[in-house]
């Protein structure tokens, strides 16, 4: 599980190391939980979407 904390309703898009979308959810304001447990190893980015800004990106890195 990650555990982040969105200030305001917004989407989390998950891609992998090629670039392909493999999971989107939308957030809200609090503490979010994406689970992982169903990807494959590996290394991804995923971008939080509040309407058209991003709010930046962090690599996810699945052992």
């Amino acid at each position: 599980m990650l555990h982040h904390y969105f200030p305001t309703q917004a989407y989390m898009r998950l891609y992998d190391a090629e670039g392909k979308l493999s999971y989107c959810t939308p957030v809200r304001g609090g503490e979010n939980n994406l689970p992982l447990i169903n990807l494959a190893s590996g290394v991804y980015f995923y971008e939080v979407m509040d309407g058209e800004v991003s709010s930046g990106n962090e690599k996810i890195v699945k052992m």
